[in-house]
């Protein structure tokens, strides 16, 4: 148990090259299509010590394994960071076998439930074109994982989605996008009001815009220069170079929030 899950861990941050050379050992093919599902139990909410996970782990483990020689075609198991790493080899399309091994899911979900008295979860991603982006797969697999116990959900079985940055927004504190935005916008504060309100909606638009200044300028109705001198109002204010990255991507943050703080607001008025 103990190489392969040292075996798993090395197969990711390898170059293309390595993970072609590793996956032979498994009896990977590089020009094969895989689907990647990760799973994880909730031990941790468990009054064990980590010797006891670490046993009920492995017991899962081989639970898997024996269930796995039911499923109609061969799924390779990985074990890593307390996770179940499955490695589906694609002969047709996912769609053709997705809800069959869904199903398959299912059932193992139940079987854990009864004999370990524990929920178990797993996150699907899509499908790699080859065996070189299967670290991509995990990840895809990992992070639908994760969405999925963020929002409270337990025993659940998700298939990956792109994140709209709303959606990963709501899963954040109420409080902490509160304070994350006044935090953003507090040296406006001391603005007349007027002249606060043009600056960030200034702001906004040329953010909308990809900073672009004659779209923005064509957007607010304005001169380009008008533009320009509240855009540098702003810098002055922010302290910071509207240039830089990583200032005009918390101040996109910001004012994605404050849609949301809006409509919350909007919400609790109802």
């Amino acid at each position: 148990m103990f190489n392969c899950t040292k075996r798993f861990r090395l197969f990711r941050n390898l170059t293309n090259e390595e993970i072609i050379s590793r996956g032979k050992e498994f009896g990977l093919l590089n020009e094969q299509r895989y689907v990647c599902a990760v799973g994880k139990t909730d031990l941790k909410e468990k009054n064990i010590s980590f010797m006891q996970h670490q046993s009920e782990h492995d017991l899962i483990y081989d639970k898997i394994d024996s269930d796995l020689q039911l499923f109609h075609q061969k799924v390779h198991l990985f074990t890593t960071d307390h996770s179940y790493i499955l490695l589906i080899p694609l002969k047709e399309g996912w769609k053709e076998i997705e809800q069959s091994f869904i199903s398959f899911l299912e059932q193992l979900q139940i079987n854990i439930a009864n004999n370990y008295q524990t929920e178990l979860s797993f996150g699907i991603s899509n499908y790699a074109q080859q065996l070189i982006y299967i670290p991509v797969s995990y990840k895809e697999a990992t992070d639908t994982l994760y969405y999925g116990s963020m929002s409270g959900k337990k025993g659940f079985i998700d298939i990956y989605q792109p994140k709209e940055v709303p959606e990963i927004l709501r899963m954040v504190p109420y409080q902490d996008l509160k304070k994350f935005y006044t935090d953003t916008f507090q040296s406006f504060a001391n603005e007349y009001k007027k002249d606060y309100q043009l600056l960030l909606q200034t702001l906004s638009v040329y953010l909308e815009t990809h900073c672009q200044l004659a779209e923005t300028a064509k957007r607010l109705y304005v001169h380009r220069n008008t533009v320009i001198y509240r855009l540098e109002k702003c810098e002055e204010i922010i302290g910071r170079s509207l240039k830089e990255p990583e200032e005009t991507l918390r101040l996109r943050l910001a004012f994605r929030i404050k849609a949301l703080i809006q409509e919350n607001n909007s919400w609790s008025r109802k």
